[in-house]
């Protein structure tokens, strides 16, 4: 559904979120159906902090902090990006589909080291209004008509249910806030009166306009759109020929040799699903028929790479292991935390950091403010080079397995947990009983993980491919399972220089962090020596580091 979402702290107003603590258990959501500028005008969130209103409030009601987040209309990238649709088109009819015949080499857009267009200059198009809306970025929503009548009615029906709710909350019959209500519709009615003397309530797609249409289908002939790799919110043309055979190369359709990474299989579509459908209920985890789809393999452009590169995604909105993921993730997430709890424990008692991932680029920056350097006199950063379809599936799987053990079991082999809890808000390790239905053991846990790392499969072409080394981006999991595996060979390292006798040198990794595939390392200029010592031979590793010269 389309709307805003209000979200007052402590008052039940629509439906309760609950988040744990006795203070959090009173937050919830007044949902407003439609968002658009209208309703930005009017300022719900100004009316209900307004004089009139708070004073309506009865004095023996507790405080109530009123917040707001919204709930947006989609983006233009579903009119724009056109990769999903060139992927289906591959198979149609059962005949194969080729992609046009390029005229690369004529354009003014041709990416010399690729031979075709690869490009995000948006002068290639020639549609003014299309050229605009699409310097917005996929990101981009476009203004949606409204009538006063439709957005009154919006906001004072979520505020009456907002009241009986707050009214049950404060266990007072409902007609108590009779009056706060009259309040809130008095200041309503009063902004949209002044509002339509002012703004305009019909808006046009541009989408709607034919020569628009006219050109972007153009555009989606002989180009697939998609967004850049860590920019998200630009948007690259890629010749459709070009991109077709990066998957068809990636796959190892075009060499005799084929890729190992994949391997075609003699499966069905249908036997495949079956099979995971059959699996995921043996763990109680429901696989809808929405979810019984395979995902497509896809790539987009790594523009900050020179030459440009491939980012290859499995992706789909819904997939057969999906639903395992999403349980995965949840479960991961926990295991990670643990980890990083525990070995911030240790770093305190031992002066030394075995924890280097990092959530994101702030964590970064709070720590070296937090650390106080005195002098930064070295910064080496890495990059693993496609890290995603290097890892072995052998050593992931026996590498998460025994991080999984680790959070259920002490060191002396004496059980610490008996089941890791998925609860309707949090995921949580109990050590011996819990009513929640959905729980699992280690033994659970590493049965699924096992299950979906031999069960990646995408399709391309009509054909389809098991991914039989390392696990593809678009995965929930993915990530995840990426992070643990590598922390677990930099915790060992650093464990084993401990155990050595060697603490100052262990010392000198104190300030290294990763984010997923990025490592950066401060104070450490021999970082590289060590990296055949830390992580398989497996991954390929880069130095990145730019130099002054």
């Amino acid at each position: 559904m389309i709307g805003i979402v209000l979200d007052i702290a402590h008052h039940r107003l629509f439906k309760p979120v609950l988040t744990g603590s006795a203070d959090e258990e009173n937050r919830s959501f007044l949902k407003i159906n439609f968002k658009n500028k209208g309703l930005d005008a009017i300022n719900i969130s100004n009316i209900l902090h307004h004089k009139k209103v708070t004073s309506t409030v009865p004095t023996y009601f507790k405080p109530r902090a009123p917040l707001i987040s919204y709930s947006y209309t989609r983006p233009i990238a579903s009119k724009i990006f056109n990769y999903k649709q060139t992927l289906q088109d591959l198979t149609t009819n059962g005949h194969a589909y080729n992609p046009p015949v390029c005229n690369c080499a004529s354009s003014a857009f041709n990416y010399g080291p690729a031979g075709h267009v690869i490009t995000g200059d948006l002068n290639i198009i020639n549609n003014v209004k299309l050229k605009e809306v699409l310097s917005k970025g996929p990101k981009y929503r476009e203004p949606q008509s409204f009538t006063w009548r439709q957005n009154f009615k919006i906001i004072m029906d979520s505020v009456e249910d907002y009241a009986r709710r707050w009214a049950k909350l404060e266990e007072v019959e409902e007609n108590t806030l009779s009056e706060w209500v009259k309040a809130v519709r008095s200041l309503v009615k009063a902004r949209i009166s002044r509002l339509q003397k002012t703004m305009s309530t019909k808006t046009k797609s541009v989408f709607s306009d034919p020569d628009v249409v006219s050109e972007l289908s153009t555009i989606h002939d002989s180009y697939v759109v998609v967004p850049a790799d860590k920019a998200s919110n630009n948007i690259v043309f890629v010749c459709k020929a070009h991109y077709c055979n990066c998957l068809k190369e990636e796959l190892g359709i075009n060499s005799t040799q084929g890729n190992p990474t994949y391997t075609r299989t003699s499966f069905s579509k249908d036997e495949i699903l079956d099979n995971h459908k059959s699996v995921l209920s043996s763990f109680g985890i429901t696989c809808s028929e929405e979810d019984l789809e395979l995902p497509f393999l896809y790539w987009i452009p790594k523009l900050h790479k020179n030459p440009y590169k491939q980012r290859y995604i499995a992706g789909s909105a819904k997939c057969s292991t999906k639903p395992l993921s999403i349980v995965l993730t949840k479960i991961l997430t926990a295991v990670k935390e643990g980890l990083q709890k525990y070995c911030s424990t240790a770093y305190s008692r031992s002066g030394v950091n075995q924890m280097w991932i990092l959530k994101n680029s702030k964590e970064l920056l709070e720590n070296l403010k937090s650390l106080s350097f005195s002098k930064v006199h070295s910064i080496k950063t890495f990059d693993f080079s496609t890290l995603y379809t290097t890892i072995p599936h052998n050593k992931l799987k026996s590498r998460l397995k025994d991080l999984i053990t680790h959070c259920f079991f002490h060191k002396n082999g004496t059980r610490r947990y008996k089941y890791v809890v998925l609860g309707p808000l949090k995921t949580y390790f109990v050590k011996d009983h819990s009513d929640c239905k959905v729980k699992y053991s280690e033994t659970d846990i590493v049965r699924m993980l096992e299950f979906l790392i031999d069960n990646i499969f995408v399709m391309f072409d009509g054909q389809i491919f098991q991914q039989t080394i390392g696990i593809p981006m678009g995965t929930n999991c993915a990530p995840l399972l990426a992070d643990l595996f590598l922390y677990s060979y930099e915790a060992e390292f650093i464990q084993g220089l401990l155990k050595s006798g060697k603490k100052k040198l262990a010392q000198r990794f104190n300030f290294t962090y990763r984010y997923i595939d990025d490592v950066i390392s401060l104070n450490n200029p021999k970082f590289s020596e060590f990296l055949d010592f830390i992580y398989p031979c497996e991954l390929e590793i880069k130095d990145t580091t730019e130099s002054n010269a």
